[in-house]
């Protein structure tokens, strides 16, 4: 399964050369959007979650911060460093 990162503030003033996007952050929409899926994932009868051995993400603070709160039971679990 693949997951995109979650709004970040590139998407919303669209200046994807501006230097204040080069590492952009995810907008209160992102982070929004990142908890309704974390909170889908944990109703759903999927097995999705129990299944899962790795997440992989870009070094992106969007792509890290949409990472850690959509998933965030399987990185408190981790017994590896995040």
């Amino acid at each position: 399964h693949f997951v995109r990162h979650a709004e970040g503030t590139h998407n919303v003033n669209k200046a994807y050369r501006d230097m204040e996007n080069l590492d952009a952050r995810l907008t209160d929409l992102g982070t929004r959007q990142c908890n309704e899926l974390a909170e889908s994932l944990q109703k759903s009868s999927s097995s999705l979650l129990q299944n899962t051995d790795l997440i992989v993400t870009s070094s992106m603070t969007r792509c890290i911060q949409t990472a850690l709160l959509s998933f965030p039971t399987l990185v408190s679990s981790s017994s590896s460093r995040v």
